[in-house]
């Protein structure tokens, strides 16, 4: 039958628009597609908004996602493209297919920083839509030997794969080679993909494959020719807004931090919309010591990333913090009152929301309610370090402050201690922690601290390795044994303790006691630090040990 697609028997349909006529025209043509097709006809659902639409993804697989960008209150379509993504909700062979209206096209391909399958502007017909899906079957068609591999995690059997196509002169070549890239960067094999991108850009300048060489000699660390790949980029593609997001990056990295948050700023008079760039925004200008304008970035990170995957608390309590940083604690306290009410409903830990109010009573000078808030901190500390729960550091350096501010600087010591203990190597939180007895001139008390620590926990660690060496092992264990009791976050202490028992993973295999023992050290390094380059190796070993 003529003007038909027998691609769409047998698939899952999402429709997401918030007007319920446009959902049922589409749904309309969908019927109309298939008629006469043979197989299941498609299973179509509809959804309203963003967040109707995520909860239908969550509890069903979709084929075909139909979707407007502008969904009224709430997330946009670009938004829940993202969330769907990141969430693995929208898989390599799903089709995801942008709805706008004409006058609004430019702008939401402007500002797309996860770019769907395809546009498809309003008013459309039947027959339109037909040709891009029959066009986005026939493509995904031709990709699905690659798709296939990468959805199994098969990542080196998918580099290789795109090779095999591209030997064999297929008709999309500048896809296939984007795939290779974009697969090479994601396993961190930068070489093979700056030759893809290479060959892409020698092919033609496309602005995504310059975007994609800049972020991989960036990743390689090759500042300069980074550099002049994203000037390139924006000399050629002005509004191409991923650029500015690297370039500021890259600024930020060469310490030329106004030159970071100048670009980010140009970046958002484009689109203000990207949830990600207002974040690091705020972030740029709190180093530069521009509160004000870190407010606003963190005021429109707040709403745009209410009920998505970005929502945090902690981001509105940097909100808190930098509107107390500029004079305007009663707004600060006014937000921090209802924030108290979510912490209560989620049963979270009050203590980063008591530490916020208390800064803002003391911008007040509001001595009642500050030592009022003050007590709460302690209490709420106590509880802390009597459970199982372990404190943030970046916490108990605020916690160690309001302790130094109300004169008890002996506790206060102690906590920037432990501090210290678990993250003697982590040089960013030891500048912290002096930065802390600094504020409260105690600084030579605080690098004599510093120091001491930094030295007790190098001598710990070289020991129980001398001793690990030597053949020792039970001796070498248990020093690291006992040294985690007092320092259970400390990674490097934690990595010297699964390495020495699965240094002697062949004569401890069947031990039940010391399978489990390291299976709880590695996933205590998971929880501490997850990108932790060790981790790979103690996975291999620790199946070695448990085989």
């Amino acid at each position: 039958m003529a003007n038909t697609l027998p691609q769409l028997a047998n698939t899952s349909i999402l429709i997401v628009d918030d007007f319920a006529g446009m959902r049922d025209m589409i749904h309309s043509m969908l019927r109309e597609l298939q008629q006469g097709n043979k197989g299941e006809p498609a299973v179509v659902h509809h959804a309203a908004n963003g967040k109707r639409a995520i909860a239908a993804m969550l509890g069903h697989h979709y084929n075909i996602i139909l979707c407007d960008y502008n969904l009224g209150a709430g997330r946009n379509g670009m938004q829940l493209l993202e969330e769907a993504r990141v969430r693995g909700l929208v898989r390599a062979t799903d089709i995801f297919v942008m709805v706008t209206a004409e006058n609004t096209l430019s702008r939401v391909i402007l500002a797309a920083e996860y770019r769907p399958d395809d546009y498809i502007t309003k008013p459309f017909n039947k027959s339109l839509l037909s040709q891009r899906l029959l066009r986005l079957f026939q493509r995904k068609e031709n990709l699905a030997p690659i798709t296939d591999l990468m959805y199994a995690s098969e990542y080196l059997k998918a580099l290789q794969m795109c090779d095999t196509l591209l030997q064999s002169e297929p008709r999309n070549p500048i896809e296939i080679m984007r795939m290779r890239a974009e697969i090479a960067t994601n396993m961190g094999n930068y070489r093979e993909a700056e030759k893809s991108y290479s060959a892409i850009i020698k092919r033609r300048p496309m602005p995504w494959a310059l975007l994609g060489l800049g972020i991989v000699y960036f990743k390689q660390q090759r500042m300069e020719e980074a550099q002049h790949t994203f000037n390139r980029l924006l000399a050629e593609n002005e509004n191409y807004l991923e650029s500015y997001n690297w370039m500021a990056k890259l600024a930020e990295v060469n310490g030329d931090l106004q030159r970071a948050q100048q670009l980010l700023l140009q970046a958002n008079e484009i689109s203000p919309f990207s949830v990600s760039r207002n974040l690091q925004l705020s972030r740029v200008a709190e180093k530069n010591g521009d509160m004000k304008t870190a407010v606003k970035a963190l005021e429109s990170f707040v709403y745009l990333s209410a009920d998505s995957i970005h929502e945090d608390v902690k981001h509105n309590l940097k909100l808190a913090n930098a509107q107390i940083a500029c004079g305007d604690s009663d707004i600060a306290l006014k937000n921090l009152s209802a924030l108290r009410k979510r912490f209560k409903r989620e049963n979270r830990s009050l203590l980063p929301l008591l530490i916020s109010e208390h800064r803002a009573y003391l911008a007040q000078k509001n001595t009642a309610q500050m030592n009022a808030c003050f007590a709460e901190i302690k209490e709420s500390y106590e509880k802390g370090s009597e459970s199982s729960i372990a404190l943030d550091a970046h916490t108990l350096l605020d916690v160690a402050d309001a302790f130094f501010v109300h004169g008890e600087e002996i506790n206060a010591t102690a906590i920037v201690k432990h501090v210290v203990e678990n993250n003697h190597d982590q040089l960013a939180l030891l500048e912290d922690a002096q930065a802390v007895f600094d504020k409260h001139n105690r600084a030579e008390a605080g690098n004599r601290l510093i120091e001491t620590v930094k030295r007790e926990v190098f001598e710990l660690n070289n020991r129980g390795t001398a001793l690990a060496k030597e053949g020792r092992m039970e001796e070498s264990l248990q020093l690291f044994r006992d040294a985690l009791k007092q320092m259970p976050e400390n990674v490097t202490i934690n990595i010297n303790a699964a390495q020495v028992i699965l240094m002697n993973r062949h004569k401890s295999k069947g031990n039940v006691s010391l399978i489990n023992e390291v299976s709880q050290i590695i996933r205590r390094i998971e929880e501490i630090d997850p990108t932790n380059p060790h981790l790979k190796k103690l996975g291999l070993l620790q199946q070695e040990m448990n085989s």
